[in-house]
């Protein structure tokens, strides 16, 4: 129930942006290039949200592998594997099975976790940076 909040609650604020952001873009257009707008702020739209999903994603990689210790019991090449991802550490761990194997995927989870944590926190600081970029730009009008 909490995770469907989030998203419903993410999904507004996305909306909300979003509609900003193309009513700015509209009415800066004139009338003979509103077409030409649209297409633009569509593609910037994709363009964005592809690049967002790249470097967020590759940010949240970077912080989990190192994040995860090594387990004891676990041997090197299963933490190797466990590094590659939440769900490789989870696979690991069931095939460790035990004690060992849940170790690994409490280490594992938190090591996620706190990526994401750590993603969140550079969203924040670039949206804040966009943010400045953009009242400079706009104030330049």
């Amino acid at each position: 129930m909490m995770l469907a909040c989030c998203f419903v609650g993410i999904g507004f604020g996305v909306q909300v942006a979003l509609l900003a952001a193309s009513d700015t873009i509209m009415a800066a257009a004139p009338e003979s290039q509103a077409g030409g707008a649209a297409a633009i702020e569509e593609t910037a739209y994709e363009l964005g949200a592809g690049l967002g999903v790249a470097v967020l994603g590759t940010i949240t990689a970077i912080v989990y592998a190192p994040g995860l210790p090594s387990v004891p019991g676990v041997p090197a090449g299963g933490m190797d594997e466990a590094r590659q991802s939440l769900a490789s550490a989870a696979h690991v761990a069931n095939q460790l099975g035990g004690q060992t194997g849940g170790a690994l995927l409490d280490a594992a989870r938190w090591a996620f976790v706190n990526a994401l944590h750590t993603t969140v926190v550079v969203s924040v600081v670039l949206l804040g940076l966009t943010a400045v970029v953009v009242a400079m730009l706009l104030s330049r009008d």
